[in-house]
């Protein structure tokens, strides 16, 4: 009863009580929704037999960061959320850690519109190999976006017109795979990715100098083939300042969250 009393009830501070209530429930929605945005939830991944001796995925994780440092099968972000990217600093970079492919010498790892999947820029090609580096960098403003990919082989570029973010490729024997779904024939996943976690690389490239798999950094491993034998340890690449970006999966949350906040005003109004 105490509670009730202390309710200012004439109409125009009721109107401003009002509004300050529905400010505060905007505020709350959206921050929600950009929490929701901003992280990576993990998905259960599904994998075939390694054949030939291979190690599997998850071996090989062992082998990188340590026994139990990464779940291969628990520890990905779902599908979806690894479709589309951008780099987080104006200098990112990636790093071949693994390459377990039988067609490791024709396989083409690059970068692609998310718009257009014929465009696209290498960023390693098949005779580069485990250690291999390239320097990722994105310039422009809204309108004019451009990609760079610089390399032992040079410096190529890709206009990514009015978008900031892009889609990974690997093109292999069977043709390309996107890191969208939606873009490979039948929606099929051929990209796994998993968020860094702090861990020291113990073994591989990284290992010498003891570089630390950072939550900015993204192991991205890949099946190289279609109907393949799904193992994803073809071709592993580390990406460094480089995030994945899964608004398209937000943006509709947010629009239904106002939607409710606006029929919640006007039910007020009644």
């Amino acid at each position: 009863m105490k509670a009730k009393q202390g309710v200012v009830r004439s109409s125009g501070h009721g109107n401003s009580y009002k509004a300050r209530r529905l400010r505060l429930a905007v505020q709350v929605a959206a921050f929600t929704v950009l929490g929701v945005a901003t992280q990576y939830a993990d998905a259960a991944c599904t994998f075939g037999p390694s054949w030939g001796g291979e190690p599997s995925l998850q071996q090989s994780f062992d082998s990188l960061l340590g026994a139990g440092s990464i779940n291969a099968v628990s520890g990905c972000i779902g599908n979806g959320a690894d479709a589309a990217w951008r780099t987080a600093s104006p200098f990112a970079g990636a790093t071949i850690v693994l390459e377990l492919a039988g067609n490791a010498s024709s396989n083409i790892f690059g970068i692609y519109d998310l718009n257009d999947t014929s465009r696209r820029v290498d960023v390693f090609q098949g005779n580069d190999g485990a250690g291999d580096s390239a320097l990722i960098q994105l310039t422009g403003s809204a309108g004019n976006y451009s990609i760079s990919v610089t390399e032992d082989q040079g410096t190529r570029t890709l206009s990514l017109g009015n978008s900031s973010t892009f889609g990974f490729y690997l093109l292999g024997a069977t043709g390309p795979l996107y890191s969208d779904s939606t873009d490979n024939a039948g929606g099929l996943d051929y990209l796994y990715a998993y968020q860094g976690n702090g861990d020291v690389f113990l073994g591989g490239p990284f290992s010498i100098i003891q570089t630390m798999f950072r939550p900015t950094d993204f192991l991205l491993a890949w099946e190289d083939l279609r109907n393949g034998d799904n193992d994803y340890q073809d071709f592993v690449v580390l990406t460094r300042s480089v995030t994945p970006v899964p608004l398209p999966a937000a943006l509709p949350l947010f629009s239904l969250g106002l939607a409710g906040l606006i029929g919640l005003r006007r039910k007020r109004k009644v």
